[in-house]
């Protein structure tokens, strides 16, 4: 597994945050004091996933998650709850989308539900939306989705062409999507207005995995080829473009 560390602006890399294990994925909260992190218990091969909550100031553990197959925490923007995705659970095999509060006190609720396969993304910052991967059963026809949490549970795709999209990350402002696409063979960054407008502007040049914004969404990153990169982005120019 991975040991989650701290990486400042020179490279220079911390002490393991958490002990070693067979730890996957993270995700650290928006106010930067709490880690999702989804690791088996134990070191057993093959023991399913769940879901952890480490608190980076006091240094605890706590497991959130007892279902097992839990994969790719996502955040709200209030950090008080984690998105996840459990394989298994949707009709068919595919993966639905659930969130817990992040500090126990509550049950898992279900957000999307269905035969397809879904992975949840990002939420907006104001909490209104959550983007999500949503691959059509049977293909591999992948979209960038929304989910309106506070209109019913409305979905609509925002992202589809015949490339395959996924990976939906919101600016800190709600005013931009980044997403990953992928065709022809290689995967780039791009980026697209949300919730309207036209137009998008492709950010990486050479391939790019795992987008994420900086906090104060002047900058985003990306790995290429197992290289950590990023790329300063400013406020939209006076016709409404991007600017990178």
């Amino acid at each position: 597994g991975s040991l989650p560390v701290w990486i400042d602006r020179q490279g220079g890399r911390s002490a393991p945050l958490v002990a070693a294990g067979t730890n996957t994925q993270l995700a650290l909260s928006p106010d930067g004091k709490r880690l999702a992190l989804v690791a088996a218990e134990g070191a057993a091969a093959g023991q399913k996933t769940d879901l952890w909550i480490v608190d980076l100031e006091r240094g605890s553990r706590s497991r959130l998650t007892f279902e097992g197959d839990v994969a790719d925490p996502t955040w709200s923007a209030d950090s008080r709850r984690v998105a996840y995705d459990r394989t298994g659970a949707a009709v068919g095999g595919g993966a639905d989308i659930f969130w817990k509060p992040a500090d126990g006190s509550g049950e898992e609720e279900s957000l999307v539900s269905g035969p397809e396969l879904t992975f949840p993304g990002s939420f907006s910052p104001d909490g209104r939306y959550l983007a999500f991967d949503h691959t059509t059963p049977g293909t591999s026809n992948s979209d960038v989705w929304i989910l309106a949490l506070d209109a019913g549970g409305e979905q609509r795709a925002v992202v589809a062409t015949e490339a395959q999209e996924f990976n939906g990350r919101f600016s800190p402002d709600g005013k931009w999507l980044a997403y990953l696409a992928a065709a022809a063979g290689r995967t780039e960054l791009y980026v697209r207005p949300f919730p309207s407008g036209s137009g998008r502007w492709q950010v990486s040049t050479g391939g790019a995995t795992e987008p994420h914004w900086s906090a104060d969404g002047t900058e985003l990153f990306f790995r290429k080829a197992g290289t950590l990169y990023r790329v300063a982005v400013g406020n939209t120019d006076s016709g409404g473009a991007f600017l990178a």
